[in-house]
C-alpha cells in the first residue's frame, strides 16, 4: 500500500523514540514527588548542522486543570545532551524535577544551531589551510547580527563584537579573538523546533 500523499515535507529534524513513555502515550509514566524524571530520545537531521535541544516541562495547574497547587508557574526548559555521539548515535538524554502531584506536561525541543554551524566549518576549512574565506566571514557576519538582535545584556555585547571582528579584520582574527560562547549562540540562534508534547503523572 502506497504512503499518503504529504502536504508538506517533513521537517529537516526528527525526533522519535521518546522516553518515558508507555503504551505509546496511552498512559502517563509516574514519578513521586523529589525524583526527577529522565527524558531522552533519538534526535537526527540531515546534512551535518551543529544539534541543540531542551526538555520544557509545565507544573500541574499551569494550564487551569485544578491539578496543582495554582503556584501559576509556565513553561521551564533544561539542555538535553547526546549519549553517543562518540558511535555516530543520536540518542539525547537529561530530566526534570518534579516537586508537586499531578499531571505535568514535557515536550522535546530541537533546532539547528546556525551559529555553531557556521563555526564548525570555518574552523575547518582555516585548519586545512585555506585562504580565501570572505564569503564564509561575510556570511557569519550576517549570522551574528541577526543573532545579536535577538540577544540581550551580555549575549548581545558578546556577538555583536564577535560580529565587528569579523568584518573589521577578517580571516586574521580567528587565531586572536574567542568567538561566544557556545551556550550564547544556543540560547540566540535558536529559530524553528521540532516538538513532540507527552504527560506524567
Amino acid at each position: 500500500m502506497p504512503f499518503p500523499a504529504r502536504s508538506k515535507p517533513p521537517h529537516r529534524i526528527q525526533i522519535e523514540h521518546l522516553s518515558p513513555v508507555l503504551d505509546c502515550g496511552r498512559y502517563p509514566a509516574k514519578r513521586t514527588v523529589g525524583e526527577a524524571v529522565p527524558v531522552a530520545a533519538d534526535i537526527f537531521s540531515d546534512g551535518h548542522d551543529v544539534l541543540r535541544a531542551v526538555v520544557r516541562w509545565k507544573a500541574p495547574d499551569d494550564d487551569g486543570d485544578g491539578g496543582g497547587d495554582g503556584d501559576g508557574r509556565s513553561w521551564q526548559e533544561t539542555p538535553l545532551h547526546p549519549v553517543d555521539a562518540h558511535i555516530q548515535g543520536v540518542r539525547w538524554e537529561g530530566s526534570f524535577p518534579v516537586d508537586a502531584l499531578g499531571r505535568w506536561t514535557w515536550t522535546i525541543e530541537a533546532w539547528s544551531d546556525v551559529l555553531a554551524s557556521w563555526h564548525v566549518e570555518l574552523t575547518r576549512k582555516v585548519a586545512a589551510g585555506q585562504d580565501d574565506l570572505n564569503s564564509e566571514l561575510a556570511e557569519g557576519a550576517v549570522l551574528l547580527r541577526a543573532a545579536a538582535k535577538r540577544a540581550k545584556g551580555a549575549d548581545r555585547a558578546a556577538l555583536a563584537a564577535a560580529a565587528d571582528a569579523v568584518e573589521a579584520h577578517g580571516s586574521s582574527m580567528w587565531s586572536t579573538t574567542t568567538p561566544p560562547r557556545a551556550t550564547t549562540w544556543a540560547r540566540c540562534s535558536r529559530s524553528r523546533a521540532s516538538t513532540t508534547p507527552a504527560t506524567t503523572g
